[in-house]
């Protein structure tokens, strides 16, 4: 049997990549030891499925073509930088989304497509950002939090999202590789 790692998620438009990396700079700039994410790899986890057989990705597919028929492309800005859980004790440091009900919903009918195949709820509310970055100890930390508190109204434009994807994650020592198992296109007939 093999298991795959995997997960659901809209990955950012290539074309904000620019405005992204700019917040990035600013936030490098405190010197902080943080592992920040690649542009390529920048998105949104619609949901974390784990270690998955590959006997279960057809049922997981189904379910999300379902989603993808049901779901029709939207649009979401970014705006605001800041941290989880708290700049007291941050771990990750994102970007925030604003105009973001339609990406909720999307999130949800997700949630709820997954339960058919076994995934149970996630018990947390979903909160819509792009992780920039993991913060790997305290260096730095006092000069990246006035960073994030410089940026909390920072903008990086508006992407359309019309599709999402399951994606496969491999852990390596230089980071995650990503690849594309498969890609749904929201309101595609299968």
């Amino acid at each position: 049997m093999v298991c795959l790692r995997l997960f659901i998620a809209v990955f950012s438009a290539p074309e904000l990549r620019g405005d992204i990396e700019k917040i990035k700079e600013e936030l490098r700039g405190s010197g902080a030891d943080v592992k920040w994410v690649e542009g390529e790899n920048l998105h949104f986890t619609l949901k974390f499925l784990g270690e998955v057989p590959d006997s279960r990705v057809p049922g997981i597919s189904c379910a999300l073509s379902r989603v993808s028929s049901l779901s029709r492309p939207f649009s979401v800005g970014f705006r605001g930088v800041g941290c989880f859980p708290n700049t007291g004790n941050m771990r990750v440091v994102w970007l925030g989304v604003k105009n973001d009900s339609e990406l909720l919903s999307l999130q949800k009918r997700v949630e709820e497509a997954m339960e058919s195949p076994g995934f149970a709820r996630e018990k947390k509310p979903f909160q819509a950002h792009l992780t920039l970055g993991r913060v790997r100890t305290a260096r730095g930390k006092d000069l990246l939090s006035k960073a994030i508190e410089k940026l909390r109204g920072a903008e990086a434009g508006m992407m359309e999202i019309s599709s999402f994807v399951l994606m496969k994650s491999q852990l390596t020592s230089k980071g995650p590789n990503y690849s594309v198992v498969e890609e749904y296109r929201l309101g595609a007939k299968k």
